[in-house]
């Protein structure tokens, strides 16, 4: 499946039944990463938008995909 522009993570999210939409994120990062990697292009950039919460995972950025927190109060 191709995913939208933006892919939701969240840590109440499930990386095994998720989807990356808003209603059914993604656990991880990492998850989200290997979903839109594929995908991302100059022409086609992709979003990975986190969840309020902390995320300890170490993780590899792609080019072309950004990563939004939910603001540095809430996301770390």
């Amino acid at each position: 499946r191709v995913p939208g522009q933006t892919v939701f993570v969240s840590l109440a999210g499930d990386d095994t039944h998720g989807e990356g939409t808003n209603l059914k994120p993604l656990r991880t990062i990492g998850a989200a990463l290997q979903l839109v990697a594929p995908f991302a292009s100059p022409s086609h950039p992709m979003e990975v938008r986190l969840g309020a919460g902390t995320f300890e995972e170490a993780v590899v950025l792609i080019p072309y995909v950004y990563l939004h927190g939910s603001g540095s109060a809430t996301t770390s």
